[in-house]
């Protein structure tokens, strides 16, 4: 409901096989994040306070994200003060990810040299 008063575009993560539900997806956008379990609210702080590319939705104390919570957050990355800042950083995160997986990008050639001591043990 929190969603749906906004009467805002947005775009939602869900897991298979829920996705064949949505029309096609796209990223680079601020995010709401909405921790559950596991190392979800790891990922939550992440975005929040160190990538700095959205905002935390807490639940109260039920675990229960309520519909204000909601509303508020989603604001937050649309329409509040942070969104420039969060959209740049959304960028600036996206290439950085981009040169790292790229050919001699720090990523790859992690993997590269993994790969290449594990060839050596064996």
């Amino acid at each position: 409901m929190g969603i749906k008063e906004l009467q805002l575009q947005f775009l939602m993560v869900v897991r298979e096989p829920e996705d064949e539900k949505l029309p096609g997806l796209s990223s680079g956008v601020p995010m709401v994040a909405m921790h559950q379990s596991a190392d979800q609210p790891t990922n939550a702080k992440f975005t929040e306070d160190v990538w700095r590319v959205g905002v935390r939705a807490e639940g109260n104390e039920n675990g229960i994200v309520v519909r204000q919570i909601l509303e508020n957050c989603i604001r937050e990355v649309m329409e509040g003060d942070r969104k420039e800042e969060m959209k740049r950083n959304v960028v600036k995160w996206k290439e950085l990810a981009k040169e790292a997986v790229d050919e001699n990008g720090t990523s790859n050639n992690n993997i590269e040299e993994f790969v290449t001591s594990m060839l050596c043990i064996s």
